[in-house]
């Protein structure tokens, strides 16, 4: 079997390998990907192509992406109800009414650190206040019984 690094396809092939046409495979020629003297396509280089084409499509969709209340509850696979206590705990909309996703991820990451500190020191004043507490009872323990 071919190494998958050098196994080169013509474009009908590539195209049946990705489930398109040939026609989609010729605009992908002409947004960029190389093709080799001989006609055909490394299919390493193709997937290599599409990943960045995938990345960018989907960087642009973040810094561009304007949701609604409906549609940003979908992505995130929460209720609306969630998202309305999310604008209420400081989640702010733009000015069309709508949530601007790269804002979203950035507030939920930041409103997620603060609920785990918030825990965290919950946690750590009520280890405090057992090892208080333990502490205070063999004290007592300890004056009762003068063992020292």
């Amino acid at each position: 079997m071919q190494n998958i690094r050098y196994l080169t396809v013509n474009k009908s092939d590539l195209a049946w390998l990705f489930h398109t046409s040939e026609a989609t495979v010729e605009k992908w020629k002409k947004s960029g990907l190389h093709q080799k003297s001989d006609g055909k396509f490394l299919l390493s280089d193709a997937l290599a192509w599409l990943k960045e084409q995938h990345r960018i499509e989907l960087q642009n969709k973040l810094t561009a992406a304007t949701l609604d209340q409906q549609q940003l509850s979908k992505l995130l696979g929460v209720t609306r109800q969630t998202v309305t206590a999310w604008s209420r705990a400081g989640l702010l909309k733009n000015r069309d009414g709508g949530y601007d996703l790269k804002r979203v991820c950035c507030w939920l990451r930041e409103y997620y650190q603060r609920i785990a500190e918030r825990n965290y020191q919950g946690r750590l004043k009520t280890i405090r206040r057992k090892i208080h507490k333990n502490v205070k009872q063999i004290e007592k323990f300890l004056d009762k019984d003068n063992l020292f």
